[in-house]
């Protein structure tokens, strides 16, 4: 990830920690420390799917061991990435 790369901000984090009952998403038992981006937030992505990234869909709360050994299990191809950039999208247009 890119040093200056924005971070989940504390709203998505209290969903997702509330969502998650506080447990990490892969091995339920040890408490949150990490919000993992599904998607990468780097520059190139956020270019590519600017609503999707920052977004609580491309957030998963996840324990420092799980972080640090199995966060490449949280991935989504590009074709996903664009399925959800686009109705993202669609769902922000339509509120204006």
């Amino acid at each position: 990830m890119e040093v200056n790369a924005p971070p989940f901000s504390r709203e998505i984090k209290e969903e997702i920690f509330e969502a998650q009952h506080g447990t990490c998403k892969l091995c339920g038992q040890k408490p949150i420390c990490d919000y993992h981006h599904i998607v990468h937030n780097t520059k190139f992505n956020r270019a590519l799917f600017p609503n999707l990234v920052p977004s609580i869909f491309n957030c998963v709360g996840l324990c420092r061991h799980c972080h640090d050994q199995s966060s490449h299990e949280y991935r989504i191809t590009q074709e996903e990435a664009a399925a959800y950039e686009h109705w993202l999208n669609w769902f922000k247009n339509r509120r204006r």
